[in-house]
């Protein structure tokens, strides 16, 4: 199975612009697996520091890092492949959870960029009934 990876930068940029603050950001870094691509190092998501039981995290810090992590996986995708599906769906799982558990700033984020990419995924809504 080929694990999904994002750049560095991409990835340190989309936590920023999700305000999270620097030191978080240099630790949600350092706890996914670095693989090397040449000419970059990527990201790539491991399995233990996210899975809410053992993790130093918080719920939000996690659900704002996968928010993050699927919104680079979407923009580095070619347009209409499997990944780019996949990222559409995870993307939508995690507004579900961050809705669900209260977390207004989060689903904030992610409708405002659902909405600034909807010409390139093709949906206006982020709720499939819409």
């Amino acid at each position: 199975m080929k694990r999904i990876s994002v750049p560095i930068k991409h990835m340190e940029m989309a936590l920023g612009s999700m305000g999270v603050k620097p030191d978080l950001v240099d630790d949600i870094i350092g706890s996914f697996d670095v693989i090397d691509c040449g000419q970059f190092d990527e990201l790539v998501m491991s399995e233990v520091p996210f899975n809410g039981y053992s993790s130093e995290f918080t719920m939000p810090e996690i659900l704002t890092t996968m928010a993050a992590f699927w919104q680079c996986v979407f923009s580095s995708s070619e347009m209409d492949s499997t990944q780019e599906r996949q990222a559409t769906g995870a993307i939508r799982a995690v507004y579900f959870m961050s809705l669900n558990l209260g977390l207004g700033g989060l689903v904030n984020c992610i409708s405002i960029w659902w909405e600034q990419t909807t010409e390139i995924h093709g949906s206006t809504a982020l709720e499939c009934w819409s």
